[in-house]
């Protein structure tokens, strides 16, 4: 090169480093109310002073931008009485809020893809819509609002019930569903994970209005909640109105509830029947499994994910697939011990106790068997491909990281990932040997009918429609003192001799009008009394 161009260059140069250290010192220039914690593999957390986390995902090589909002409240917050309460706020939160009436067709009027899911730990919101800044602001103002403002009131909750119970007979017509609700009620005798997100239909119907606001205000608060904004976005744009429209919300007095329960050691199978009406019958085997925090928890889930793939499954177990409750492309993770579900319909045509039972030892004798480094291999990889594709996808990785931010921390999710890469032969046959045991296996087996039959139990009337033909007659009624003297018991006692048998006969008020009769036969003697 001439040295001609050298000093061009160097200004060229120069002028670079003087841009690019403008743009580092204003890209780290951040809202006086905003706390940087940390930036791991492109993914930046924030928190305000109220509590409320926030995560930025920016990746400007895609048209989308995803506001996700997770609310760590589940199912497994609901008290006796009030489950499906969570599911029913999700809903309520869609009918809109004090400054956002209306939000679902909002939210369609703007072409935004949007969605709601309840889970057991938490509660997931998401908006999905073509990078705009204005927009950006619209969903991040939205947001805002219904963390304050919500409409959880009894006109919206009438109008709504119906969509619930759709829901809930969908559910409930869905064998696998139905299934499932009766595997996790008799799978848990404590815990909250017992009971279905959709809840049980009496308490839907009779929802107290005021216990839902209570439920609403204990949990949709900035330091239970972690905002994720992923996507095509400007950072620096993005910040101070997040700054703005949720760093106003004032920071919670009280402690969040905390559930002390720890589900008890199963200590023995256990299985439910069902008899319905279906063209197929099916048959769920849900082990007990740790949380996710757990190490084993990894060694288990590419037990499972390789046991449900049918490779060398296929002809003895038919089919088999493991249960993916969460969204994503993983096994369901749960903050504290749930289950790891497998379904199968090949079975149920076979005897109702040896069908079950080939598909169990299929399940059990996984770990029994020497696994070959190929084999697990095959499934790293495969796992690798499917966070590689989620983490390059916004709306994907938005999702995904919920189950780990109810957990504690989203940096979980990449703990996951380097467990995984790590685990040997070993590690995953412990694990399935250990987890997959008899002594913590629920098995539910729907067996199909050609029709449904009756069980259930009537409704029992009120005591009011008891009561409005009842009579009596004073059989019971209190009746007069009776004088106790000696002398007008002799005075009321009619004495007489009944063959050899004397008897005295006294007549004096009784409750009840019954008759009371004391026999004292003398007969024998003390030579007898040995016969």
């Amino acid at each position: 090169m001439p040295h001609i161009k050298t000093p061009a260059l160097a200004i060229v140069l120069a002028i670079h480093l003087l841009f690019s250290n403008s743009h580092a010192q204003a890209a780290t220039s951040l809202p006086a109310n905003v706390e940087k914690l940390s930036t791991v593999e492109g993914i930046s957390e924030y928190r305000l002073p109220n509590g409320l986390k926030v995560l930025l995902i920016p990746d400007n090589s895609k048209p989308t931008t995803t506001v996700s909002m997770i609310y760590q409240v589940g199912s497994k917050h609901e008290s006796v009485g009030q489950t499906g309460y969570a599911h029913l706020l999700e809903h309520m939160m869609c009918k809109g809020s004090k400054n956002y009436p209306q939000i679902l067709q909002q939210l369609l009027n703007r072409g935004m893809k949007s969605n709601a899911f309840t889970f057991q730990d938490y509660t997931l919101y998401y908006a999905t819509f073509e990078s705009s800044e204005n927009e950006l602001n619209w969903v991040l103002s939205m947001e805002a609002d219904l963390m304050q403002n919500a409409k959880v009131l009894k006109s919206e909750l009438d109008t709504e019930m119906t969509v619930v119970r759709n829901e809930l007979e969908r559910r409930e017509n869905n064998s696998y569903d139905m299934l499932f609700k009766r595997v996790q009620a008799v799978a848990f005798d404590w815990h909250g994970y017992g009971h279905s997100t959709i809840g049980e239909k009496s308490d839907i119907e009779n929802v107290n209005i005021e216990q839902l606001k209570q439920c609403y205000h204990t949990y949709y608060r900035p330091d239970n909640a972690v905002l994720v904004v992923a996507g095509k976005f400007d950072v620096d744009a993005a910040l101070p109105v997040i700054s703005r429209q949720f760093g106003s919300i004032a920071a919670p007095k009280s402690a969040l509830p905390k559930i002390a329960t720890v589900e008890p050691a199963q200590q023995g199978e256990r299985q439910v029947f069902v008899r319905k009406k279906s063209n197929e019958g099916c048959m769920i085997v849900a082990y007990h499994k740790p949380s996710l925090l757990h190490p084993d928890y990894a060694a288990l889930k590419m037990a499972g994910a390789m046991l449900s793939s049918g490779r060398e499954q296929q002809n003895k177990a038919g089919e088999i697939f493991l249960s993916n409750i969460a969204p994503g492309f993983h096994m369901a993770g749960n903050v504290e011990n749930g289950l790891v579900v497998f379904f199968s319909n090949g079975f149920i045509t076979k005897d109702t106790e040896e069908g079950p039972k080939e598909f169990i030892k299929v399940v059990e004798n996984f770990g029994k068997n020497s696994l070959g480094q190929k084999e697990l291999d095959l499934f790293k990889n495969a796992y690798v491909r499917n966070f590689t594709s989620t983490m390059n996808n916004p709306q994907a990785l938005s999702l995904a990281l919920s189950e780990f931010i109810a957990a504690g921390d989203w940096r979980l999710l990449l703990v996951e990932k380097n467990r995984i890469a790590s685990l040997t032969t070993t590690q995953v046959e412990d694990a399935a040997k250990r987890y997959f045991a008899r002594e913590n296996c629920t098995t539910g087996i729907l067996l199909p009918e050609e029709k449904s039959t009756d069980s259930h139990i009537p409704p029992s009337p009120s005591v009011a429609e008891i009561m409005k033909d009842f009579s009596y007659v004073d059989q019971y009624a209190a009746v007069a003192e009776f004088n106790r003297t000696i002398s007008n018991i002799e005075k009321n006692t009619e004495r007489l001799k009944i063959g050899n048998i004397e008897t005295a006969l006294l007549s004096k008020p009784r409750r009840g009008q019954s008759v009371e009769v004391d026999l004292v036969l003398h007969w024998g003697d003390e030579n007898t009394l040995f016969k």
